[in-house]
């Protein structure tokens, strides 16, 4: 049983079962500055992989890993703001759109016209209609 580094992703694992992971992808017992990798206390994401061997990035390579997912962190949520705000606006646009039913309901049921109120069915039929013509 081993510990093992993989060489593209970085996964790292503690004791494995050595034949389950093949030494083409997986580094077995990795080193880094002279130590154990697991002793070591770099995090994979700083780490970079060439060969069997595996050094710690310099300062300026961890900003950039960090700046990368802080933005990566933004743009998603950005992406789940603006998927939120999409669905209150459809929310909000059938709530207006009920509410002008009922307010021309209100007026289709008076006396001077006496007209039968409109569902919310024929509403959506009326408005496909109508994007249907389009």
């Amino acid at each position: 049983m081993s510990d093992v580094l993989h060489r593209t992703t970085k996964a790292f694992r503690r004791s494995v079962n050595d034949p389950d992971f093949p030494a083409a992808d997986w580094i077995h017992e990795p080193m880094i500055g002279g130590q154990r990798f697991r002793d070591a206390g770099v995090p994979t994401k700083y780490v970079e992989v060439s060969g069997d061997t595996v050094t710690e990035m310099d300062q300026a390579a961890k900003d950039a890993v960090d700046a990368a997912e802080a933005s990566a962190a933004k743009s998603s949520e950005i992406s789940a703001a603006k998927a939120a705000y999409r669905d209150a606006e459809e929310k909000l646009i059938v709530a207006l759109a009920l509410v002008v039913l009922d307010e021309i309901n209100a007026l289709r049921t008076h006396p001077l016209l006496s007209l039968s109120a409109r569902t919310p069915a024929q509403l959506r039929a009326a408005i496909d209609a109508k994007l249907d013509a389009l």
